[in-house]
């Protein structure tokens, strides 16, 4: 017979096991106990109708657990060699390079360090009175092709803008197209995200009559290329009418410092504040981007909004952004990715550059389009998000009328 002593151990080892248990369950909830989601995708494949669920899910994007000291560093899926690439890369991604405007002139920086800030789009106007509205960037007459873009506006799309001017190329699109997000670091899924104060913000809230007085500027919602020009002055409710008709092909998107921005900033700012927190709290849940919510306060970011009928479309594209989330509010949109890698290298030319993005007239949105490797077509409903990899082709196409908003850092 065993006796007490022996039963006292059993309960202590019962007891231990328990306790291991239960720290287990704590530092690793299921995504089922929260409000945002990564959805869980199934084999590794492109999903393009609205039975992706069932089949297992969008392939979306996911990183690799950076917690592991066996896992390169990187930075948005671009590998570090050692720790001084790590921080410089860091910093140079900073919006202004670790200078504060109040407390560094433009005229005290460095030169070095003022050139690089000039590749950026800073001058001293826009320094010194702290406006990104002023950046070079915002302020070009026109839209230029690319072979006709001055050294320091091409230099932004390459790896070294400093020593750009003295090795430019014809063949200018190889030497950065390794420059895209890795598709063996960063993995797409869909996100399911609840914005709860954010709810209240659909079409009818645009459809009131103080945002209908809104002027706005819509450009074609059905071409191939860039968006850039073209562009026409209409009020919010002359929009709304018109797409709500069915008879528009016009699109109108809300971005960068568009100067009618600030008739919707109050509507920005919220979505800004809700989706980063939806953001940072699926952080703590996944392998979400840590070197993302650690380095940049809200301010950093900026936030753009797209509004339009079925069948308007941005064309095939991508940017420089550092971080760029797309968020469904309502409606329903396909949205296609394609790595910037050796895979799609060659298959879609430049055709134009503006505004911290290169375009292609490739429309990769057709049914039978042929996607390279890692290419995905995802449909994004209410309420699901997809971020943009950094510097990935992606071109979208709203399948009914569908409202979406952007956060963004870059």
């Amino acid at each position: 017979m065993r006796g007490p002593k022996f039963n006292h151990c059993l309960l202590l080892v019962v007891g231990l096991l328990v306790l291991c248990l239960a720290i287990i369950v704590s530092e690793h909830p299921t995504t089922a106990s929260i409000s945002n989601q990564v959805i869980t995708d199934g084999e590794e494949g492109g999903i393009d109708d609205d039975d992706e669920d069932a089949a297992g899910g969008a392939y979306y994007w996911e990183v690799a657990d950076d917690s592991s000291d066996d896992e390169e560093e990187s930075f948005f899926g671009i590998p570090f060699t050692d720790k001084d690439e790590q921080e410089e890369w860091s910093r140079y991604y900073k919006p202004r390079r670790g200078y504060d405007p109040v407390e560094h002139r433009w005229n005290d920086i460095p030169v070095t360090e003022r050139k690089k800030l000039e590749v950026m789009g800073w001058n001293e106007e826009a320094w010194e009175s702290d406006d990104v509205s002023k950046m070079t960037f915002y302020n070009e007459n026109e839209i230029l092709d690319f072979d006709d873009l001055p050294d320091d506006r091409a230099a932004v799309y390459d790896d070294d803008p400093l020593r750009f001017a003295q090795r430019r190329f014809v063949n200018f699109h190889t030497s950065i197209f390794r420059r895209g997000a890795d598709p063996s670091v960063f993995r797409a899924k869909k996100i399911k995200l609840s914005l709860p104060g954010f709810n209240q913000f659909s079409t009818s809230y645009f459809n009131s009559s103080e945002a209908r007085n809104a002027e706005v500027g819509v450009t074609m919602g059905a071409t191939l290329g860039h968006d850039e020009s073209d562009v026409h002055q209409v009020s919010v409710g002359d929009y709304l009418d018109a797409m709500y008709s069915g008879n528009s092909t016009y699109y109108l998107k809300l971005e960068d410092v568009d100067a009618e921005k600030k008739d919707f900033a109050a509507v920005g700012n919220l979505f800004k504040k809700e989706i980063h927190h939806a953001l940072k709290e699926l952080r703590d849940y996944t392998a979400f981007p840590r070197q993302l919510q650690n380095e940049y306060d809200l301010d950093d970011f900026h936030w753009a909004m797209f509004l339009g009928a079925a069948k308007t479309s941005t064309g095939l594209h991508y940017d420089t952004d550092q971080f760029n989330c797309l968020y469904v509010v309502e409606g329903k949109k396909k949205v296609v990715v394609i790595p910037n890698d050796e895979n799609s290298e060659g298959m879609y030319p430049f055709k134009s550059i503006f505004n911290g993005s290169a375009w292609s007239d490739a429309n990769v949105l057709v049914d039978d389009v042929t996607l390279p490797s890692g290419g995905r077509s995802i449909i994004l409903h209410s309420g699901e998000a997809i971020v943009i990899p950094y510097r990935w082709w992606h071109s979208v196409v709203n399948l009914e009328q569908t409202m979406s908003f952007s956060f963004r850092l870059g």
